[in-house]
């Protein structure tokens, strides 16, 4: 299936994904499988920080803001919900970064770069404060490593 260049990088939302993207999601979930299953074999915690970046972001806000959507075959929650489902499965922890941003009162836009879809020096210590927590509070509950 071919994308039209405006939903080209959009391809990982739209369900049910296309043979080209089934394909990769496949592989995503081996690899995390194996990852997960070595993390685990050496005594650690696998936790997959979901990111999101600026684009979808600001995709994301359109929609909520003003109800524009790029596509209306886009959902903006799949890749989420397959990552945490395919964590769910193979028993590793995902933590949706975008849901974290959002809780937060601040500009989510803040964060990232004006040029890119990288995070600013900001977007790295928010993300490094909200990472940390989740650590405190989900995996190193009884350690005070962090």
């Amino acid at each position: 299936m071919n994308l039209p260049r405006h939903l080209a990088d959009f391809a990982a939302f739209l369900p049910p994904p296309n043979k080209h993207i089934e394909e990769a999601w496949q592989v995503t979930e081996y690899m995390l499988r194996k990852l997960n299953a070595r993390i685990r074999a050496d005594g650690g915690v696998l936790v997959v920080c979901i990111t999101p970046n600026r684009d979808m972001i600001e995709a994301r806000m359109k929609n909520a803001v003003r109800g524009e959507k790029i596509s209306r075959d886009v959902d903006y929650d799949y890749f989420y919900r397959r990552i945490r489902d395919i964590g769910r499965l193979d028993g590793f922890d995902t933590l949706d970064l975008y849901s974290s941003y959002a809780s937060l009162d601040l500009d989510i836009l803040s964060l990232y770069l004006k040029t890119d879809m990288h995070w600013n020096k900001a977007g790295h210590y928010v993300t490094a404060r909200i990472v940390a927590d989740y650590l405190r509070q989900n995996i190193l509950k009884d350690h005070n490593h962090l």
